[in-house]
C-alpha cells in the first residue's frame, strides 16, 4: 500500500463496505450501538484518510486545479470552491456515500440532521460536473435510503414491516390513516420550515414514491446491460430489487387508496387488495375503510389547475419518470420473482452452479480478468452473506410472499371475466 495512494483509498472504501455488510447480518441494536460508538474514529481514520490518500495518488494536482477553477468560475481566491467541480470528486463521493449509509443505519438520533444536510448539499443534486457509473449508482442508492428515512419518519414505522404480510399491510394503512387524519395544519419535523396542510402531505408522499421508483429503476437500467460485471453482484441486484418491491407495494396501496377515496368502487378495490396481498376481511377491511375516509377528508381542499385527481397525478409522475416499459413491470409478483432469481443466481455462483459456469466462460485471459482485483471484495461480501444464511432467510421470506399471487392459483383460470 505504501506509495500507492489509489490502492490505499480503495482499501479504506472496502472497510466501509464491509461494515455495511456486517450490519446487514448483525442488525440487532447492540451491534449498531458498537458501530455507532466508533463513528467518530471511522470518519477520522478511514474516511478522511481515504480522501487524503486519493489526493496523494494524484500528487495533489487537484489543489492547483481548484485555483484554476476559481478563476474560470469567477470565484475570489479567498472564497471556497464547490468541491464537486474537482476531477477527483466522483471517487470521493463513493467513499462518502458508504459512510453516510453506515451513519444513517446506526444513528437514528442524527439521521434527520444528516438527511437535511444531504438534501441541501450538491451531492444530491441532479446535475454533476463530473460523474462515473459507480458514483451514479451510489448516488441513486443514497437517495432511496433518504426517501425511505423520510417516509419512516412520516409514518413512524419501519418500511421493512411490509415484509410481514397481512399484519404489515394493516400497520401501514393505520399509519397512513394517522398521517392524513391529523389537523388542517401539522408540523412535520425537519421536513418543512412551517406547518403543512393536507395537500402538502399528499404531494410529499407522491414525490417520495415517484422519486424512489425512478432511482431504483435507473440503477437497474445502468447495471443490467453490464454482462457478468464484477462491480455489482447478484446479491447487490437482489437488494435493489427488494427496495423496488417495497416501493412498488407502497405505490400500489397508495394509488388504490386514492382511487377508492375519489369515488371509484370501494368494494371492488378492496377485493383486489385482498386477493393480491392476502388481506383478511375483518380488521383489514375496517382499517382500509378508515384510511379511505381520511383520504376523502384530506382531498376536500385538493386543487390543481389541470383538474387532475391525486391518483392521476401519482400515476402520471411515476409513468413519466420510470418509462412505459418499466411501469408495466411494477407489479408485486414480477418484482418478487426478479429478486428470487438474483439471490438463487448468487448461491449458484458460490456453489459451482449454472451462474458460475456462465461467468467462467466469459473471462478473457488476454484482458487479465483472472487478476482483476475489483471483484474480490464484492464476491467476498456476497459469500459472507450466503454463509451467514442472510441470503437464504431473504429467499424464504420472499417465497412466502408468492403464496398470494393470483397467477399461481389454479382457480383463477376458471373464473368468468
Amino acid at each position: 500500500m505504501a506509495g500507492d495512494g489509489h490502492t490505499a483509498y480503495a482499501l479504506y472504501k472496502h472497510l466501509i463496505e464491509m461494515l455495511n455488510a456486517y450490519l446487514k447480518v448483525h442488525s440487532a441494536v447492540q451491534y449498531k450501538q458498537i458501530v455507532k460508538e466508533y463513528l467518530g474514529r471511522i470518519k477520522k481514520y478511514i474516511v478522511d484518510r481515504g480522501i487524503m490518500a486519493l489526493y496523494a495518488h494524484y500528487d495533489h494536482i487537484n489543489l492547483a486545479e481548484s485555483q484554476k477553477l476559481k478563476s474560470m468560475y469567477g470565484v475570489e481566491a479567498y472564497d471556497d470552491l464547490d468541491l464537486s467541480t474537482l476531477s477527483v470528486s466522483p471517487d470521493i463521493e463513493e467513499l462518502l456515500y458508504g459512510y453516510y449509509m453506515l451513519q444513517m443505519a446506526v444513528d437514528d438520533s442524527n439521521a434527520k440532521s444528516l438527511r437535511y444536510r444531504l438534501y441541501e448539499s450538491d451531492l444530491m443534486g441532479p446535475y454533476k460536473h463530473i460523474s462515473t457509473l459507480t458514483q451514479d449508482v451510489q448516488n441513486l442508492r443514497m437517495k432511496v435510503m433518504m426517501n425511505e428515512s423520510v417516509l419512516e419518519q412520516l409514518l413512524d414505522m419501519k418500511l421493512v414491516r411490509l415484509e410481514h404480510g397481512g399484519a404489515g399491510y394493516v400497520r401501514f394503512m393505520e399509519k397512513m390513516e394517522s398521517l392524513f387524519s391529523e389537523g388542517e395544519k401539522v408540523s412535520i419535523n425537519g421536513l418543512y420550515d412551517e406547518e403543512t396542510g393536507k395537500q402538502d402531505r399528499i404531494e410529499l408522499v407522491n414525490f417520495l414514491i415517484a422519486d424512489s421508483l425512478f432511482c431504483l429503476t435507473k440503477i437497474i437500467g445502468i447495471v443490467s446491460p453490464l454482462s457478468n460485471t464484477t462491480l455489482y453482484t447478484n446479491v447487490f441486484m437482489g437488494e435493489v430489487g427488494e427496495h423496488l418491491w417495497r416501493w412498488t407495494v407502497i405505490f400500489d396501496w397508495v394509488h388504490l387508496g386514492y382511487r377508492a377515496s375519489e369515488g371509484h368502487a370501494y368494494a371492488g378495490i378492496f377485493q383486489v387488495l385482498k386477493r393480491k396481498y392476502g388481506l383478511e376481511s375483518g380488521n383489514g377491511g375496517f382499517v382500509f375503510r378508515t384510511l379511505v375516509l381520511s383520504l376523502r377528508g384530506a382531498m376536500k381542499d385538493w386543487k390543481r389547475e389541470d383538474g387532475k385527481k391525486p391518483s392521476e397525478v401519482l400515476e402520471d409522475e411515476v409513468l413519466h419518470l420510470v418509462g412505459v416499459d418499466m411501469f408495466h413491470r411494477l407489479t408485486r409478483t414480477d418484482q418478487i420473482e426478479m429478486i428470487i432469481r438474483y439471490y438463487e443466481k448468487a448461491i449458484g455462483m458460490h456453489s459451482e452452479g449454472k451462474t458460475y459456469k456462465e461467468m467462467i466462460r466469459t473471462l478473457c485471459f488476454l484482458d487479465d480478468d483472472l487478476n482483476n482485483d475489483t471483484c474480490q471484495l464484492s464476491f467476498s461480501i456476497e459469500r459472507f452473506l450466503i454463509n451467514t444464511e442472510w441470503v437464504h432467510r431473504r429467499l424464504d421470506k420472499l417465497k412466502r410472499q408468492t403464496l398470494y399471487a393470483s397467477l399461481y392459483d389454479s382457480d383463477e383460470y376458471l373464473k368468468n371475466r
